[in-house]
């Protein structure tokens, strides 16, 4: 067991090996490289570890050099495939909709639904190789990690068009919601019209009998 300083943070760092290779530091998550063996006075000492012990890291940090699981890579490739066929179906589908119209109006908001939840579905394929750097990261990162705690890596981008899209569906929604009502509010006013004119003439047809 040795005790070394890490370089970054200065915290104090027990090593169960200081063979040459990468590391990463438990307290600030920072890489450092050893390049001979170290040896501390200090580790000569029988005192109590005050901070956790580190697994050597991987011997590069470049997610090409990475391979990840075939069931894994099966599983990334069935979900594009079927993402991407769903989503090109409902953009089409929502841009023939969106210009048939919704009675006497001009554009059916049911079509804007459709084609933002296909473009929604599209993000794996606009995102498809970050997606696989990012599970490699992924990969290296939890192989490095001393604790038990899965890191996930995250994309601002893909983030942030998610939440742009997520919100046109809801406008889409909300509009085709007050535009239905508008619809059946018309249609029970005829209704109620017609209803009276009728009621007029069977009170006129029955009193003059």
């Amino acid at each position: 067991m040795a005790r070394i300083t890490c370089p970054h943070c200065s915290e104090k760092i027990n090593l169960a090996t200081t063979n040459a290779g990468r590391y990463q530091c438990p307290y600030c998550d920072k890489f450092f490289n050893i390049a001979k063996k170290q040896t501390n006075s200090l580790a000569k000492k029988r005192i109590k570890p005050q901070s956790v012990e580190i697994k050597q890291g991987l011997p590069s940090t470049n997610p090409s050099k990475i391979e990840i699981p075939d069931s894994a890579m099966a599983w990334h490739n069935s979900k594009l495939v079927v993402f991407t066929i769903l989503g090109l179906y409902l953009v089409i589908q929502g841009i023939i909709l969106f210009f048939e119209g919704f009675f006497w109006f001009d554009y059916n908001p049911i079509g804007a639904i459709f084609f933002f939840c296909g473009v929604y579905l599209l993000i794996p394929l606009m995102f498809a190789k970050q997606n696989i750097e990012d599970m490699k990261l992924e990969m290296e990162t939890n192989a490095l990690s001393p604790s038990s705690r899965k890191f996930k890596v995250t994309n601002s981008k893909k983030t942030a068009i998610k939440g742009i899209l997520g919100t046109s569906i809801a406008v889409s929604t909300v509009v085709m919601i007050i535009m239905t009502i508008l619809v059946v509010l018309f249609f029970v006013v005829v209704i109620g019209l017609f209803s009276g004119v009728f009621l007029e003439i069977l009170l006129e047809i029955f009193f003059d009998n």
